[in-house]
């Protein structure tokens, strides 16, 4: 089944977890309908990352893309995210 699909969210500066990832410690789970973990996701942000403290590469849990970063953000960014489906 395609499931190749773009979609533009907001990624907030609220709501954001945290787990025991030593590098990556914040995430933030896109809630994306139809998403699975099997998927791969590409996630575009027009901004500088490597200044955000944003990973390079996402995740794909089932109905969601997340994303990491090292450190709070302190605005709403707006990205693109690309759903490749897998199995």
């Amino acid at each position: 089944m395609d499931k190749s699909r773009a979609t533009s969210v907001m990624i907030p500066t609220e709501g954001w977890q945290s787990d025991d990832n030593a590098d990556y410690p914040l995430y933030y789970d896109m809630a994306v309908e139809g998403v699975t973990a099997k998927d791969f996701a590409v996630v575009a942000i027009q901004e500088d990352i490597d200044a955000l403290g944003i990973k390079h590469l996402c995740e794909t849990i089932d109905g969601a893309v997340r994303i990491r970063t090292n450190k709070a953000l302190s605005s709403v960014i707006s990205a693109t995210i690309w759903i490749l489906g897998g199995e």
